[in-house]
C-alpha cells in the first residue's frame, strides 16, 4: 500500500520526448510512493480527492502559466505536500524567485 503519492502536474516533455511516469516508478517504491500524473490543475484536483499526496512535481510550461500562477494554485488544493518546480537547463528564473513563491525543490528536466 502506498504512504503516498507523487503527482506530476504537467505534460513533462522536452521537444518530442515526452517523460514516461512509469520511469519513475521504481524510485518511487523505494520510498513507499506511488506516481500520478495531472495533466491540468483540475486533474490534480481529482488525484488530491482520492490519494494522500507528498509531492507535486510541476511542470508550469506545459500548462501555460507562469511558475508563480503554478505555485499558487498548487498550494491550496494541496498544502501539505512538497512543491518542486521542474524546469528546463535554458530556463532562467533565479531560485529565490521561485522559493519566495513557495518552492521547496527545484529538478532541471530532462530528468
Amino acid at each position: 500500500m502506498s504512504r503516498g503519492t507523487v503527482v506530476l502536474l504537467g505534460k513533462f516533455s522536452v521537444g518530442r520526448l515526452a517523460l514516461d511516469p512509469r520511469a519513475l516508478d521504481p524510485l518511487a517504491a523505494e520510498f513507499g510512493w506511488s506516481i500520478e500524473t495531472a495533466p491540468c490543475l483540475s486533474s490534480l484536483r481529482r488525484v488530491c480527492s482520492r490519494r494522500k499526496v507528498v509531492a507535486v512535481l510541476i511542470g508550469a510550461e506545459d500548462l501555460g502559466i507562469s511558475w508563480q500562477q503554478a505555485l499558487r494554485s498548487v498550494q491550496p488544493a494541496v498544502p501539505e505536500a512538497l512543491a518542486i518546480a521542474c524546469r528546463r537547463f535554458s530556463d532562467t528564473t533565479p531560485w529565490t524567485e521561485l522559493a519566495d513563491a513557495g518552492a521547496f525543490h527545484e529538478l532541471r528536466l530532462p530528468f
